[in-house]
């Protein structure tokens, strides 16, 4: 199951960013009911926190603090797979892979936009959008989550490229297909 999921990021990550090895971390404690996603991390440079909370939401993972670590300096992209199949294991529920799937995607194109914009205004966004697709549920078009993205460029001071709207538009219409929890976002 790992290398099943290490490979939906290598769908989306060049081997560069993932390296060869999985060196990063993580540490789950499971948390009462309402508690979310709590995060830290250690020596990680590629995923910030709210990356990680904000995929882990997708992913369907609830009520967990997790710490994230590198020995040093790394990606830290292994332990978004290590915590989704740590968190299976502690909970014995299997979590859709089609959700894992955009929760990796998710993940870079958090990044990639991160880049164009900061990593704290693209997280804010992306997250923003998925609730508005939790908010749609059956209503979901194209159309009306683009008018949304624009009303939220424009709200957050954001221009983005066209090579950026067409990211996060595939990512939404991903993320429309599953089941996100409305609360948990």
């Amino acid at each position: 199951l790992i290398s099943s999921q290490i490979r939906f990021q290598l769908s989306y990550l060049s081997s560069d960013i993932i390296g060869s090895r999985a060196l990063s971390s993580a540490l789950l404690t499971k948390e009462k009911e309402g508690h979310g996603i709590s995060i830290e991390t250690f020596n990680i440079t590629y995923c910030t926190k709210e990356m990680y909370q904000n995929a882990l939401i997708t992913a369907g993972v609830k009520d967990i603090s997790v710490k994230i670590a590198g020995p040093f300096k790394i990606s830290g992209t292994a332990a978004l797979v290590a915590t989704i199949k740590s968190y299976e294991i502690m909970t014995g529920k299997t979590l859709d892979p089609d959700a894992i799937d955009a929760a990796n995607n998710e993940i870079v194109v958090t990044q990639d936009l991160g880049n164009d914009i900061g990593a704290e205004k693209a997280a804010e966004l992306i997250a923003a959008l998925k609730q508005e697709i939790a908010k749609m549920g059956d209503n979901y078009t194209k159309e009306d989550i683009l008018k949304v993205l624009e009303d939220l460029c424009a709200k957050l001071e954001i221009t983005l490229t066209e090579e950026n709207k067409q990211d996060i538009l595939a990512l939404m219409d991903k993320l429309s297909k599953i089941d996100i929890d409305e609360e948990a976002l």
